[in-house]
């Protein structure tokens, strides 16, 4: 879809940077943070028609999609590192903004529709560990402008790789070719589920040991049984003093003095 070029506002990146900021640090986890930050760019920004992020694997070697949105997945879902504009980003750890694809023989062609590219690497202790992709339907749609705002992006994104013990692949949402909207939207799903009282439980579900809530493949830890009211407690210690023996029906007063009369009658 091709957009009309004009230079972004430097209020709306200041917003939309507040918005990523706000959206990662509501997140439940990594998956739905990232989810969430590519469809932020993507639906306040018109000119940036397919937008992914893409993790370094624990090799090093490879460029690996994580999540993603756009019209259609992408074919390379793998990236070795130094190949393509992606690879080279990595590689070199700057920024790359293309005006024309076809122009440069790097390109690795995937979308008919694109025309030009900017990718922002991600860093981390000096070190890239991933990158984001924006794909542009016009000539020349980035600028330095882009640039700036999306190193910035970057750095609020860094927290959110996975750690080396951590596979890089299915459970990033978009790291396989269809899945970038749908997991995103299993994880709405689910949060809607969450909330709705109505809701049934699945076969099997543990809701003993806590609902578990899947999130690009990871479970959230079961929550902790919650621990009675103090006061409960309290009058429960009041009891156990006051009749030691519940099993044990105390006398009223009257069947006290009819006891004793009896006893004494004998």
């Amino acid at each position: 879809m091709s957009h009309p070029v004009a230079e972004t506002a430097p209020g709306e990146h200041i917003d939309a940077l507040a918005l990523v900021r706000d959206t990662i640090a509501a997140a439940d986890g990594p998956a739905e943070a990232g989810q969430r930050a590519v469809e932020i760019l993507h639906e306040r920004f018109p000119s940036y028609d397919w937008v992914g992020i893409y993790w370094v694997d624990p090799s090093g070697t490879e460029l690996v999609l994580g999540p993603w949105t756009g019209p259609e997945a992408t074919e390379h879902t793998r990236i070795p590192i130094g190949t393509g504009i992606c690879g080279a980003a990595a590689a070199s750890g700057q920024t790359e903004i293309i005006d024309d694809v076809s122009l440069d023989p790097r390109y690795l062609a995937c979308f008919t529709t694109t025309r030009s590219e900017i990718v922002v690497p991600i860093h981390h202790e000096g070190k890239v560990v991933g990158e984001i992709d924006v794909d542009g339907s016009d000539p020349a749609a980035f600028g330095q402008p882009d640039a700036r705002f999306l190193e910035e992006v970057a750095a609020l994104l860094a927290p959110l790789r996975p750690r080396e013990d951590e596979p890089v692949g299915p459970m990033w949402p978009g790291s396989e070719p269809g899945q970038g909207h749908e997991v995103g939207d299993q994880v709405r799903q689910r949060e809607d589920d969450d909330h709705d009282p109505q809701r049934q439980p699945d076969p099997g579900e543990d809701f003993q040991a806590g609902r578990r809530r899947v999130l690009g493949g990871r479970r959230e830890p079961a929550r902790q049984a919650r621990r009675p009211p103090r006061r409960l407690v309290l009058v429960g210690v009041w009891l156990q003093v006051r009749h030691p023996h519940p099993g044990r029906r105390p006398a009223s007063g009257v069947g006290r003095d009819a006891a004793r009369a009896r006893s004494h009658s004998g």
